[in-house]
């Protein structure tokens, strides 16, 4: 895949956003569709973009990304590893081993890490276990969704990061020497050290994490999207891991829109601190909600 820097100016902006699945056979009509549907929606953005690019440039530069997360990447919470631009919100780092220069906590499920000045990443160990990938046809929205079929996935033990990437773990992380990219040190539209950093791209969180592996001599990246919602379910089988449905009591989106049976709630219009609102049975925070945030794959 191209880096940003190698493309035309016009199509830049695509580094910025999700990848299109498209899955085998029974679902492949039904992904190339839904990719052809998006690419037009695209391309008519990147001429937009071509024409009117100063302008443009600010107004992204101004808008927060969405922060309602249904199943997504998040660059925030995971360290095995998601982030999002979003949010950087996950990362992982590959098994148990002992990580350098960093804490166990009792009963040894939980690894924090020193990056200096008083900031830490605090890492969850997620157990290793099987589970179903995907939405069942009787779930509500699944005939809006890509989330079929289901089918059952392996998933080995991995740490991931119990908050999603704060704006304060980023910029201790941006002072590490360069690999491949600049990264900006405060990227972010909503300011605040424990806020999620936001407004990053896939290609400025896997520097992230290639920073921070050097760093740590341990092999840290984003997660892959089975990794991710198989952490995010932490072992349940509901549309969320708080059950049926969600309420902005326990993760932070916009309220006016409800899911099932589910009440309207707050609407914050602005990110929440991590670690504010409801943890997941593998002690996960911000897992729905908040930002988005970006996968592996």
């Amino acid at each position: 895949m191209p880096r940003p820097p190698q493309l035309p100016e016009s199509l830049r902006l695509l580094a910025r956003r999700n990848a299109i699945e498209v899955g085998n056979n029974p679902r492949f009509h039904t992904d190339m569709n839904r990719l052809v549907k998006e690419l037009k929606k695209i391309l008519g953005e990147a001429v937009a973009a071509s024409e009117h690019q100063k302008s443009e440039e600010k107004v992204i530069s101004l808008q927060p990304r969405p922060k309602y997360d249904l199943r997504g990447a998040q660059f925030g919470s995971g360290f095995a590893e998601t982030v999002t631009g979003d949010q950087v919100g996950g990362i992982i780092n590959n098994g148990p081993a002992e990580l350098p220069g960093a804490d166990h906590q009792s009963p040894a499920l939980i690894v924090v890490e020193k990056l200096g000045n008083g900031v830490t990443l605090e890492m969850v160990c997620v157990p290793e276990g099987d589970f179903l990938m995907g939405a069942p046809k009787s779930e509500a929205e699944h005939a809006n969704s890509s989330e079929g079929p289901q089918h059952r996935v392996q998933v080995s033990a991995f740490y991931m990061g119990k908050f999603p990437v704060t704006q304060a773990q980023w910029e201790a992380v941006t002072k590490l020497k360069k690999i491949e990219i600049d990264l900006q040190s405060e990227p972010s539209y909503f300011k605040g050290d424990n806020l999620p950093v936001e407004q990053v791209s896939w290609f400025e969180a896997v520097e992230f994490c290639q920073r921070l592996s050097r760093y740590t001599g341990k092999s840290y990246r984003l997660p892959s999207e089975a990794e991710w919602e198989y952490a995010c379910r932490a072992g349940t089988t509901t549309p969320f891991c708080f059950g049926e449905s969600i309420s902005t009591e326990q993760a932070n989106y916009d309220g006016n829109y409800t899911y099932g049976n589910g009440k309207k709630g707050k609407y914050r219009k602005k990110t929440t601190p991590v670690g504010n609102l409801s943890a997941n049975s593998f002690g996960l925070y911000d897992m729905h909600g908040n930002v988005w945030e970006w996968c592996q794959d």
